[in-house]
């Protein structure tokens, strides 16, 4: 009955948005309710803004917590071959998380202004190409 209240104030909240262009809820692991505007569906692909910084943080917890990240003080290279040749693997990933690793600042605020977003979702760049575009020293 829970689950319905939830879904029932979620969708209300979703039509009413004209910003929003899909929601997921979950509980316990489960999905409870996954919806789209118009046109869209799963297969879209979607920008998360700040919401990528919370699944990042969660999982990043999830690994520490179960022994997968031995230490956030940890170089990120450690744990991943794409970070090996730029700043970002040099970085802590204490210091990734506080968006402190010392890469170069993307254009603007929150992103870049030179389409990377589009070309990882048509598929004409890779996220490698991206982290070290970005990864070179200040």
């Amino acid at each position: 009955m829970q689950n319905k209240k939830a879904n029932e104030i979620a969708k209300n909240i979703f039509v009413k948005s004209n910003t929003n262009l899909s929601l997921l809820l979950l509980d316990k692991e489960k999905i409870i309710l996954e919806i789209y505007k118009e046109g869209l569906s799963e297969k879209n692909k979607f920008f998360s803004y700040s919401m990528s910084k919370s699944l990042t943080s969660y999982t990043v917890g999830y690994a520490l917590c179960n022994g997968y990240i031995n230490n956030l003080n940890d170089k990120a290279k450690n744990y991943s071959d794409l970070l090996k040749d730029n700043v970002f693997g040099e970085a802590s990933i204490q210091q990734l998380l506080m968006m402190r690793s010392g890469a170069n600042s993307p254009d603007q605020e929150g992103g870049s202004l030179n389409g990377e977003w589009k070309g990882i979702t048509s598929g004409s760049t890779s996220i490698s190409e991206i982290l070290n575009k970005y990864g070179s020293a200040k």
